[in-house]
């Protein structure tokens, strides 16, 4: 078995067979991929849609294998983005561009079934002469592997049921065999595969048992393809004499030939809006057909799509109650109970699970810039140990690499006539550090949320915060891109993906940017230490600050959603996936975080230098050209021209306002941006001299401060928004939509002050 770098180039692919591997969250895909395949390529995005295309190739007796990692789906219903995906791929509606005259040699060839060596057969070999004469195609997946839990059968076989019924050619992995034995839980896999008419193979993906015979199903399946095998038939009771019905209307269209015809009658009995609209195009006459059935069918009392799943896993649970055997499992369901009840209970169990995120945010913060450990330390008056928390955090070590190359790079240029060692060096090498220094950011937090969702700890949080989030129309998942969002919002926008529901996500990564976060915390902490003089003003402005943002967060979101005419569905917010408490895996959790970390830098990375260069040529050119008096740049006559803005918070004095818009501007790179700004526009170059220069009142500063901080957090933060939406106009919406509430809301609160007697 050997892995393969996976090209990213369009046109053919030079494989033998495309194989779709399936499975519900949490049954351990990702580490058999890991296992098969090594580090999956990103590839771009499914048509039309923001989720990630995984692939990569496997070579194994000589046949080049391309698996295709599908999205984690419950079932091929279309209620969410991600089923959406793997239905269309599976029917073939979308997929691999690719060549089929490996394929249909070996489908030919009388000796395929015992062929020892395909690598040097000679009609193989030359095919490739023939390539050219066909123009590559879109077709289904040669074979769909679907992974199951062993120790949770019956409820994650709901999906390779789903996948029998509309597609013949399926291998069944049932993973987690190890753990399944630890728990005394022993599956027989070899009736399950008489039954079912499919290879059954047990495996163990964290250990890489069974993938020789995983891989080798996968050949036996696409060489026994002539052989002909109907799709399973689920017994749907007292629904089966519609779905008779309707399949004799589908039958006879034919856009619709290459669906099994029952199971786009169970599509239609669940009203499928895609299904039916395609049909209406189609001929009015079976529209009209079809709504004679349904109305026929609403004489039924209960729903369609509860009774639909009843019957599946009454047929799961009849295929699997003598297959499988259980022990003693008495002390694992005794700890088991007690560690759910924590997250269950109406009180303790928010608590539970808000304590276990913000500690899974005090490491990765702490790991990565000191804070807020270094804050504990000095609080207690242990200023040394403080001190050396910070020096030695990644970005403090980050920093002084930094520094030192900026310095060897500048002095290298010095011999270039100014300003390309400014351009250069500031603009572009600082373009480069900017994004860099993210990176261990991204993959500190990503690595632990792997860890947290790998071990099911993560959904009993989503359980536990659900019942909170249902009462602003959101899931209990929603609260992890927020708290995440207060150390950075870029991989708290990126923790949007775990929200099932396309309409949530979005409302998600809109409000997102509104929560503060950890570079926002340094400029607020550093403004308010000089605005206000009093300590109580001094926390009381922090802590409401804190307030707003995270009241903001559940708001913005709720308007979103409202917006879109939706709240979260049904599915969503019953569909919270709970597996048994296991032991992470560390190489899974590790290739999870460098794989959204390397997408992060190749589709980010070089917008946000480009955009980089681009204010710092604002900041650094003026009419006059080149200047290192900021004052005179295109910068300032921005700022100069946005100055009355700054009359919402009764800034009259024009010297002040462009200095605060002008700040703004700056900001928009990162929020450090906002005091370095201010900084340079001081004779001594100092932030206390410059604050104080503006001459504000201490409520002016604050309602500065709240436009501050609900404005664009960074320049990472929105070509993070465009990746996750891949969509600019979205993005747009986005920047305008903080902006707009930053005016607002600061210029409602002065207003109001004001009123209050309040100076």
């Amino acid at each position: 078995m050997r892995h393969h770098e996976q090209s990213k180039t369009k046109g053919m692919e030079d494989v033998d067979l495309v194989v779709a591997v399936a499975g519900q969250p949490n049954v351990g895909k990702s580490t058999l991929l890991n296992r098969l395949v090594g580090a999956m390529s990103h590839v771009g995005n499914w048509p039309g849609k923001t989720v990630d295309i995984l692939s990569g190739v496997v070579e194994y007796t000589g046949f080049k294998i391309k698996i295709i990692d599908l999205p984690g789906t419950y079932g091929l219903s279309g209620v969410t983005e991600e089923e959406e995906i793997a239905r269309k791929y599976i029917h073939g509606e979308i997929g691999e561009r690719v060549h089929r005259h490996r394929r249909f040699i070996c489908e030919g060839c009388p000796l395929s079934l015992a062929c020892p060596m395909p690598s040097f057969c000679p009609a193989r070999l030359l095919e490739k002469f023939f390539r050219k004469k066909e123009t590559p195609k879109i077709q289904a997946p040669d074979v769909v592997l679907v992974i199951v839990d062993a120790t949770a059968i019956e409820r994650t076989f709901y999906l390779a049921i789903s996948v029998l019924e509309v597609f013949p050619h399926v291998v069944i992995a049932v993973n987690k065999m190890d753990e399944a034995k630890s728990k005394g839980i022993f599956v027989d896999t070899k009736v399950l595969s008489k039954r079912l008419g499919v290879p059954v193979v047990p495996i163990s993906a964290l250990h890489g048992e069974g993938l020789n015979e995983v891989l080798r199903a996968i050949i036996d399946v696409w060489r026994r393809k002539g052989i002909k095998r109907e799709p399973i038939k689920v017994d749907y009771g007292i629904l089966e004499y519609y779905i008779g019905k309707l399949e004799k209307i589908v039958k006879n269209i034919s856009d619709l030939k290459r669906y099994p015809s029952r199971w786009i009658a169970l599509r239609v009995l669940e009203q499928d809006r895609e299904i039916l609209e395609r049909i209406e195009k189609i001929d009015g006459k079976f529209t009209l057909e079809i709504k004679n059935i349904l109305d026929e069918l609403r004489s039924i009392n209960g729903d369609v799509s509860a009774m639909i799943a009843s019957a599946k896993y009454n047929y799961i649970s009849n295929l699997v109650s003598d297959v499988i055997k259980k022990t003693d499992e008495r002390l694992q369901g005794v700890l088991l109970s007690k560690f759910d009840k924590l997250f269950i209970t109406p009180f303790i169990g928010p608590l539970v699970g808000l304590s276990i995120i913000l500690l899974t945010l005090f490491i990765g913060f702490t790991i990565n810039t000191g804070f807020p450990l270094n804050i504990l330390f000095s609080y207690i008056g242990l200023e040394n140990i403080a001190s050396l928390i910070e020096e030695y955090s990644i970005i403090s070590l980050l920093e002084q690499i930094f520094d030192v190359a900026m310095n060897q790079f500048k002095q290298v240029l010095s011999v270039l006539p100014s300003p390309w060692p400014e351009f250069l060096g500031d603009g572009l090498l600082g373009g480069v550090l900017l994004v860099l220094t993210f990176l261990p950011l991204i993959f500190i937090i990503l690595f632990l949320l792997s860890l947290l969702e790998d071990s099911g700890i993560s959904a009993r949080i989503a359980v536990s915060l659900d019942n909170t989030f249902s009462k602003l129309g959101l899931s209990g998942k929603a609260a992890f891109p927020m708290l995440i969002g207060l150390g950075c919002n870029v991989p708290g926008i990126m923790a949007s993906r775990i929200l099932m529901d396309e309409k949530e996500k979005l409302a998600v990564i809109f409000a997102t940017p509104f929560v503060i976060c950890q570079a926002r915390l340094i400029v607020l902490v550093a403004i308010v230490s000089i605005a206000f003089i009093n300590p109580f003003y001094q926390a009381l402005s922090i802590v409401l600050l804190y307030l707003v943002s995270i009241a903001l967060y559940g708001i913005i979101a709720t308007i979103a959603l409202r917006l879109m005419k939706s709240k979260v569905s049904s599915e969503s917010q019953l569909i919270i996936d709970v597996p048994p408490i296991r032991r992470p895996s560390l190489r899974v959790a590790w290739w999870n975080a460098w794989l959204l970390t390397k997408h992060f830098l190749e589709k980010a990375g070089t917008t946000i230098v480009v955009l980089s260069i681009v204010v710092w040529t604002l900041l650094n050119f003026g009419p006059n050209g080149y200047t290192v008096d900021p004052s005179t740049s295109y910068g300032a006559i921005i700022g100069r021209s946005l100055a009355p803005i700054a009359l919402i918070w009764g800034v009259n004095n024009i010297y002040a306002a462009w200095k605060i818009m002008f700040a703004f501007l700056y900001g928009i790179i990162a929020k450090e941006g906002l005091l370095l700004a201010i900084a340079s526009l001081s004779p001594d170059n100092t932030l206390a001299s410059a604050w104080i220069s503006l001459g504000l009142t201490q409520f002016q500063s604050f309602v500065i401060l709240l436009a501050m901080m609900t404005y664009i957090p960074c320049l990472p933060a929105i070509i993070t928004i465009k990746n996750e939406t891949n969509s600019w106009i979205k993005t747009i919406i986005a920047v305008i939509s903080m902006v707009s509430v930053a005016i607002a809301l600061s210029s409602l609160v002065y207003f109001f002050g004001l009123l209050l007697g309040i100076r």
